[in-house]
């Protein structure tokens, strides 16, 4: 207990006024006790009444005093002196000095920011900052002074990073990450990068599109590989109908979305059949068998035997609706194709779509309707051998109305199968997703 008091220093500036109290009184009690000595003995000497063996008995009682006055202190501190270095009392003793006091202060605050330091905490931090600045200018002080602006940078990412799992973004973490790697090693960094990575795994679960959520409340489900799923939806119109669903591995946020429209080979009823006639064409044919792989979410519906896909333009831009509010996908990116009978169904539901859809692909019929494509970009293909005359007319008439945002390709295929042959697809050989995914829609 007196060893604690004894290293603080507000007790050692009392212990220090204390013995600069008595240093005074030392010598300026005696000297008082002379001088008033002096002057009664000098009126002794010019005084007749004859009291002078009087006055010298009272000068020398002053004497005396001023001696043991004198002496006092210095017997205090011969005491103090020869005790031992154990002695509590000699340490506050000895340690009550201005160099003893701005050691015992640069401890204490050292003590402030080490707490400071651990418990990362800003009241803490503004006591200590507080205790550093009233100390002198030295190399402590400044040296403190380097850790409180790091523990100032660690409380302010801290509190950055709790903000951020409340509601914090990718660029957040990333920018928070980078900061963070620039601090020195220490257990405060090591706590902020634990911080950083329950941000990740928050951020990393927002973003991950699964499956199953992605066709929640959309009909029923089951699963067929990894990414892909066979489904069925009854539309708001009354038409059920089965679809394909692909999502990529670790989906985020504001992917795109590609709606694919079969020809009139697959159609079908895939969900209740055990089929898969309907992904026997176009982009999940090609992720199936390991030749692609897309950024986005692709959506491929089978219309039902005897039906058209020109008859499922609500159905289908209902579904695309939902999914995309589902998978927090990117409104905007939502494109269409078809093949054949789908290449048809395109035509009419981009038509009566004007506004919802940022791409099309027609493929394998005869066009019509330009003026559907107003505001969407389109790309036709059709094989070398099919018969698809009419397309790079109808290309240019678009490009008249759109500002040149339609375009024509001949298909170096001479079968009408350019999405469904065996070893052949223009998915594959002009990367078409590619190309509708990267437009947007104003």
């Amino acid at each position: 207990m007196i060893l604690a008091m004894c290293d603080n220093s507000s007790t050692l500036e009392v212990i220090r006024l204390i013995k600069i109290t008595i240093t005074i009184i030392t010598i300026l009690v005696p000297i008082l006790l002379i001088i008033v000595s002096s002057i009664t003995f000098m009126k002794v000497i010019t005084s007749s009444d004859g009291s002078t063996s009087k006055a010298l008995k009272v000068v020398s009682t002053k004497l005396i005093a001023a001696i043991i006055i004198f002496l006092v202190p210095l017997f205090i501190r011969l005491v103090v002196a020869i005790s031992s270095s154990d002695f509590e009392y000699k340490k506050c003793y000895d340690s009550a000095t201005v160099e003893g006091i701005r050691a015992a202060k640069i401890t204490e605050t050292k003590v402030l920011v080490n707490e400071a330091i651990t418990s990362l905490d800003s009241t803490s931090f503004q006591v200590a900052l507080s205790a550093v600045q009233k100390l002198e200018d030295s190399p402590e002080k400044r040296e403190l002074l380097v850790k409180l602006a790091n523990v100032q940078k660690i409380i302010e990412l801290k509190n950055k990073i709790d903000q951020a799992l409340v509601n914090g973004k990718e660029d957040d973490y990333k920018n928070l990450l980078f900061e963070v790697n620039q601090l020195e090693n220490s257990n405060a960094k090591n706590e902020l990068l634990k911080k950083l990575k329950q941000l990740k795994e928050k951020l990393d679960k927002e973003k991950q599109v699964t499956i199953g959520s992605a066709t929640q409340g959309i009909g029923q489900s089951k699963s067929y590989n990894k990414n892909v799923s066979l489904n069925y939806y009854t539309a708001s119109t009354g038409q059920g109908f089965a679809y394909w669903l692909y999502v990529p591995d670790n989906a985020s946020a504001s992917l795109p979305i590609v709606i694919y429209m079969h020809g009139f080979g697959e159609r079908g009823d895939d969900y209740n059949n055990g089929t898969t006639k309907a992904i026997e064409s176009g982009p999940i044919r090609e992720i199936n068998r390991g030749t692609k792989s897309y950024n986005a979410i692709i959506i491929q519906p089978q219309v039902p035997s005897g039906d058209r896909s020109q008859n499922y333009g609500k159905a289908y831009t209902e579904l695309a609706t939902k999914i995309a509010n589902n998978t927090n996908a990117n409104k905007k990116k939502i494109s269409i194709a078809g093949f054949s009978n789908g290449c048809y169904g395109v035509m009419t539901i981009v038509g009566a779509y004007t506004n919802f859809f940022s791409a099309a692909v027609a493929m394998g019929c005869t066009p019509s309707y330009e003026n559907s494509f107003r505001s969407t970009p389109l790309w036709m293909f059709c094989g070398s051998g099919d018969g698809c005359a009419t397309m790079p007319a109808f290309a240019e008439k678009v490009k008249a109305i759109n500002g040149g945002k339609a375009w024509y390709t001949r298909a170096e295929h001479s079968s009408h199968n350019i999405v469904n042959d065996t070893n052949y697809s223009v998915f594959t050989e002009y990367k078409v997703v590619e190309w509708m995914i990267s437009e947007s829609r104003n």
